[in-house]
């Protein structure tokens, strides 16, 4: 059979007793991997006192599917029904799994499948789902909603967290891998023992992972600040991370349009501000509106005007060396006046 999406993350918290084998495949390796760290211990717990998870590389199912299907069926030393791992499987270890399965009842052991992506007509896949007493869960990327995010928290032991600090993380959801938002997940859930009050939106943002744009902000910053040669140290500190011109440039385009939206906004940037997805809070929110001030809507549009002019010099047949070309910028820009 085949799982809804929606149906994906209860599945796996509480399998359907009756399904001997499940098949996890999709595009997003890690999100797979973690619903298989999930599923091996949900599986485990069920399987009985003594059981053990049987780990077998796709390779040796194939070319011995008789082990494979006594794996299946034999329990531990030390009681429990079996469970079996197949990581990183495709269409060749069909056949295995197919023999394996045939005539296994409910109770008598567990089969649990990983693959990567698998388009329709992949044998492995129209086993899985055309079998009544098999599930094939297709994960595939996708935002993370509010019922995905309590599920996420729920899972964690997190409930003590405010409004503000569940927007924040779903914000974060938006541009952070979802591994990395697990790992947020599980970070704020060992701050929380010692918290004396549900988190806010300011204890998520400061435990939030660190990315590269983080540390082009350091840049942005000394340029909206109209600091040049702090912003040439940023960038040169950035550089030596290995951040490319092109990334910078682009950095500098993105706060300049989000600058020049709020300039050219009829209510004003405090209004604007508000209405900005993801919304900022806290010191970011209160940096942006500092630089909204000190940056009206016509040096924003110079400054986007030489923005444009470096990034097509850096896409050009014959380009400037790249960091010459973006540190002339980030002088150009700290130097523009209002």
């Amino acid at each position: 059979m085949k799982i809804p999406s929606g149906r994906i993350r209860g599945f796996a918290a509480r399998p359907d007793p009756a399904v001997v084998a499940l098949l996890l495949h999709g595009p997003d390796a890690l999100e797979i991997d973690d619903l298989r760290v999930r599923l091996s211990s949900t599986l485990l717990k069920a399987a009985g006192e003594g059981a053990e998870i049987t780990a077998m590389d796709p390779g040796e199912a194939r070319r011995d599917p008789a082990a494979l299907r006594d794996a299946l069926r034999s329990g531990g030393l030390f009681g429990g029904r079996p469970v079996v791992v197949i990581e990183g499987a495709a269409d060749g270890a069909t056949d295995a799994v197919s023999s394996a399965i045939e005539g296994l009842q409910p109770g008598e052991g567990a089969l649990l499948v990983t693959a990567g992506q698998l388009n329709a007509r992949s044998k492995l896949r129209k086993l899985f789902e055309d079998s009544g007493n098999c599930a094939s869960l297709a994960i595939y990327p996708q935002e993370l909603d509010r019922d995905g995010l309590s599920a996420m928290l729920s899972e964690a032991g997190l409930d003590r967290i405010s409004d503000g600090g569940r927007d924040a993380l779903l914000d974060l959801a938006a541009f952070l891998e979802p591994a990395e938002v697990r790992g947020l997940v599980r970070t704020l859930a060992l701050y929380a023992l010692d918290a004396t009050s549900p988190l806010e939106a300011a204890d998520v943002l400061s435990l939030a992972p660190e990315t590269q744009e983080g540390d082009v902000d350091g840049v942005v910053e000394a340029v909206l600040a109209r600091r040049p040669d702090a912003a040439l140290a940023a960038h040169g500190r950035l550089a030596a991370k290995g951040a490319t011109a092109t990334s910078v440039a682009l950095a500098l385009g993105r706060q300049f349009r989000q600058l020049h939206a709020l300039a050219a906004s009829p209510d004003g940037p405090d209004a604007a501000v508000g209405r900005m997805r993801p919304p900022l809070y806290g010191q970011r929110r209160d940096a942006m509106l500092r630089a909204a001030r000190g940056w009206p809507i016509r040096p924003c549009e110079a400054a986007l005007s030489m923005i444009l002019e470096a990034e097509l010099g850096l896409r050009s047949s014959a380009p400037a060396p790249e960091r010459a070309s973006v540190e002339r910028l980030i002088v150009r820009l700290a130097t523009l006046r209002p």
